[in-house]
């Protein structure tokens, strides 16, 4: 069936499984479990269409598709106590594609001790590295650049998979920038190079790979191909945001979910489907929470002050939430071919948009970014192997530092109206702060309160003001002589560490990679929200399948965990259910 735009033609309707959410996971779920041709699948998302929207198919304009975007949900943080109280937009994508089709197409998987810390915790090991790498094989097609460059010893093409949904490559076209980021390998020891740094072992500098394919945006809408839509047992209801579970009347002590409300808008009329087997929740680890707190699912304490029902005590639902904070440090440099030159220079920019509407191929068909070091805190550090440090494991990063060719407006006002820039971002990936989300009403219109604590510990500041020593070090390397001009804004400011810890304080933001807000816990075990098969404790027919469910955030960007994640949950509901994967 095509995809439906009126409510209205699904209402009342049953189906065997429902999937709230059409983001990262949630399609994932939809594409496999629709497979099966006696099973009806419905699956709801509260945006519209991505198609045809130039600045998310155009890779180089990922950065005006966030924020303040009608297919986004435009959530603003709560002020932030660690940066000086400034509330920050949070954009999260309300779109087909979730977030996937507003983000900057970052595809890095992550240390393989992650997952497998996240198998020691809920004690099962098919959430470890070994069991999931063949589901991230599985989600991948790797494809070489579009202008057909030589590609030897920038990565290593049998460490992905082939004639998966999504396309990954590296940067279709190699600005001067992102050669001699790779070069500072050669020059400084202390940034070795790593060819294979989607391997499971990702410490070290190598070349960075995006979610483009064939010079577009890759989404996790690639999973619903034009074969996929046309399946008779699946349909596709956009435009209706989901406002609460629905449960079925039982004697049993367990409470059933039997499938949701769901509205256009505020003041609209709302509808309500039935799912006979499960509904399973994929709206993300904001609306994920927000979605059961609404429907009685959390603390009873926040539930009571808000008159809801309580239907389940689950006192961790909302709690745990987690984020990478970075900064996006620019420096003007001494050279002509960054995207820049697009929005300054007519005739490179004649040129860029003949090349990418022959071929999709020049520096309109990258990334944002290029290039990318996973590093740790020094060994002697009073940090590494304490009680306060979160890091998976030895082989777990620390922080990243990001680089990529043009100004990239981030928290500024406005971008240059001349020169050239490039931007080395850091970012920490292994954060030990925590914040929450909570509902600020019971309207499921009224956004959530979303609280990051964002460099909410001292272990999380003194990462970051390594990481921003290291890019200060990364920047002096004989290869940027006579290339970097001076750091830019407020960054050529700082003298010293006091400069430094106040430009901490000033410039940090959030990278946008929300996790953990109902996170997965062993069986049996009194804290969580979901048991290791995704089930929703003490709840029955409710699964919960995206980034909320990890017990601690990725070291990495998190696109990539979330595919793995999401395709060996669609294998456990199919052996449940009897259906071979």
């Amino acid at each position: 069936m095509p995809i439906i735009k009126e409510l209205e033609v699904v209402n009342s309707k049953s189906y065997d499984f429902i999937i709230v959410g059409a983001g990262n996971a949630g399609v994932v779920i939809a594409n496999r479990l629709s497979e099966n041709p006696d099973w009806s699948v419905l699956l709801i998302e509260a945006g519209g269409s991505d198609a045809g929207i130039q600045e998310i198919a155009v890779p180089v304009l990922s950065a005006s598709a966030s924020p303040n975007k009608p297919y986004n949900w435009n959530y603003t943080l709560a002020p932030q106590l660690n940066l000086r109280g400034r509330s920050l937009p949070y954009p999260r994508g309300k779109i087909l594609g979730g977030s996937t089709s507003i983000h900057y197409n970052v595809y890095t998987r992550g240390s393989a001790e992650d997952y497998n810390r996240i198998a020691s915790v809920t004690e099962d090991e098919g959430w470890g590295w070994a069991s999931l790498l063949p589901y991230a094989r599985k989600a991948e097609n790797f494809v070489p650049p579009t202008e057909f460059r030589d590609i030897t010893g920038e990565t290593d093409p049998s460490c992905y998979g082939a004639g998966g949904p999504i396309s990954i490559s590296l940067p279709n076209h190699t600005y001067d920038f992102n050669t001699r980021v790779i070069e500072v390998s050669n020059e400084l020891p202390e940034f070795p190079y790593n060819k294979n740094n989607n391997s499971g072992n990702p410490l070290g500098l190598g070349w960075l790979t995006s979610t483009v394919g064939g010079g577009v945006r890759n989404s996790s809408t690639r999973y619903l191909s034009p074969d996929v839509v046309a399946r008779p047992n699946f349909d596709i209801l956009i435009e209706a945001q989901v406002t609460s579970l629905s449960y079925c009347s039982s004697e049993k002590a367990v409470p059933r979910v039997g499938g949701v409300f769901f509205a256009h808008a505020a003041n609209s009329p709302i509808y309500k489907v039935s799912a006979t087997k499960e509904v399973i929740l994929s709206a993300g680890a904001i609306a994920t929470p927000q979605l059961l707190l609404l429907s009685g699912i959390g603390p009873r304490d926040a539930l009571e002050a808000k008159n809801i029902p309580v239907v389940k005590d689950l006192p961790d639902v909302g709690k745990g939430l987690q984020d990478h904070c970075w900064i996006v440090n620019k420096f003007e440099v001494n050279a002509k071919d960054t995207p820049d030159s697009i929005n300054n220079d007519p005739a490179y920019a004649a040129k860029e948009f003949e090349q990418y509407m022959k071929a999709h191929a020049g520096g309109l068909a990258n990334g944002l970014a290029g290039a990318v070091l996973f590093d740790r805190l020094p060994q002697d550090s009073p940090f590494v192997g304490g009680p306060d440090d979160p890091v998976a494991g030895p082989n777990t990063p620390h922080y990243e530092l990001i680089f990529g060719p043009g100004f990239l407006r981030v928290l500024e006002d406005s971008t240059p109206a001349e020169g050239n820039y490039v931007v080395m971002g850091c970012i920490v990936v292994s954060p030990n702060s925590r914040g929450s989300v909570e509902l600020a009403s019971s309207d499921p219109f009224d956004d959530p309160i979303i609280d990051l604590n964002l460099l909410g510990s001292e272990y999380d500041r003194h990462v970051m003001f390594t990481a921003l020593k290291q890019v200060q070090k990364f920047a002096s390397a004989p290869i940027f002589k006579d290339y970097i001009i001076r750091p830019y804004g407020a960054f050529a400011n700082v003298k010293d560490d006091d400069d430094l810890r106040e430009y901490i304080e000033e410039w940090t933001t959030t990278i946008w990679h929300p996790s953990c807000t109902a996170a997965m816990s062993k069986r049996g075990c009194s804290t969580g929200v979901v048991d290791p098969d995704l089930k929703v404790k003490g709840v029955s027919s409710l699964r919960v399948v995206d980034s909320s469910v990890v017990p601690f955030i990725i070291s990495a960007h998190t696109q990539a965990s979330m595919y793995m994640i999401a395709e060996r949950a669609a294998d456990l509901i199919k052996v449940e259910y009897h259906f071979s994967p």
